[in-house]
């Protein structure tokens, strides 16, 4: 038993568990989901360090901390603060827990992507809860819904209008009945001359004498 316990590979296996448990309560809501196998897998994993003294009662404090930190924030309203230092403390106690050093950062790190791909494969098939939604942008803003990053000036390309004031070589003109500031070619255009559009850049609008 202690030769399975101490191999690097389920050591590994259970960090997985652990960390897919913890984005499956963060993506659900904490609905129960992967939560029992969770605590399971860190039940394992820092009760047989435990009994062997390869970690203190600390180090399992703030592991609990951490998980109580995530809890709340999945139960209340917050700004998502809580969540991110539950996650600070859960990785924070694992990694004492596996030495502190490179190795145990490198299996961390192998630990989470598996629990990445794993979770990524699952996604679709759990609900979303409101923790989730603050962490991942799922609406998007469009013009149907009344978002308008800037002012189309697509309209104007091409059409003619008068000078209202002095091109030096921004000024403004009359297209349409709308007054629009502009910028010529690059000469200079006088009061009362006919210009044309030729280039709309972004919120610029070009235009050229007639």
């Amino acid at each position: 038993m202690d030769f399975i316990i101490d191999s690097s590979i389920l050591q590994s296996l259970l960090l997985s568990v652990i960390f897919l448990a913890i984005l499956v309560e963060i993506k659900t809501g904490g609905t129960g989901i992967g939560a029992l196998l969770g605590i399971i897998a860190a039940g394992v994993f820092f009760g047989s360090s435990y009994v062997k003294g390869l970690v203190s009662l600390y180090q399992i404090a703030i592991f609990i901390v951490g998980i109580i930190f995530i809890i709340i924030e999945i139960l209340t309203p917050t700004i998502g603060l809580l969540a991110g230092l539950g996650v600070v403390a859960i990785l924070y106690s694992l990694i004492l827990a596996m030495g502190g050093d490179i190795d145990a950062m490198l299996m961390m790190a192998i630990s989470f992507v598996i629990a990445i791909i794993i979770f990524a494969l699952i996604i679709k098939k759990l609900p979303t809860s409101k923790l989730w939604s603050k962490i991942i942008l799922t609406k998007t803003s469009s013009s149907e819904e009344g978002y308008i990053s800037s002012v189309d000036y697509s309209r104007y390309l091409h059409k003619e209008g008068i000078v209202l004031t002095e091109l030096r070589p921004s000024g403004s003109v009359k297209i349409d009945d709308d007054v629009l500031d502009v910028v010529s070619e690059g000469s200079y255009i006088s009061k009362g001359e006919k210009i044309r559009v030729v280039k709309i850049e972004g919120m610029r609008i070009i235009v050229r004498k007639i």
